[in-house]
């Protein structure tokens, strides 16, 4: 299971809860798909909590070990059939 690091993510904890590769992730912050950043010395690639949960919801992919290290963002999940989630106002 992929540490949780003040709420932000390396990419091979990314591709670790998303079950993706690491060059998957990779592509997805490249493209803009997935919104993360660069760390300024290394080049290393981040990814907020709040992002994650954004693009999981987004392009629907299961939250799986994402929600036991951040439950703040179950609201983006309906577990009830035929439901729409609607994220509070000003939130994610």
């Amino acid at each position: 299971m992929a540490k949780r690091i003040a709420g932000v993510f390396t990419v091979g904890q990314v591709a670790e809860l998303t079950g993706l590769s690491k060059r998957t992730i990779v592509r997805q912050i490249d493209k803009g798909l997935l919104p993360g950043y660069r760390l300024p010395q290394s080049g290393d690639r981040r990814v907020t909590a709040l992002e994650l949960a954004r693009y999981l919801r987004k392009y629907d992919l299961p939250p799986g070990p994402f929600l036991l290290l951040h439950p703040e963002h179950s609201h983006l999940w309906d577990h009830r059939p035929g439901s729409i989630v609607i994220p509070p106002e000003g939130g994610p």
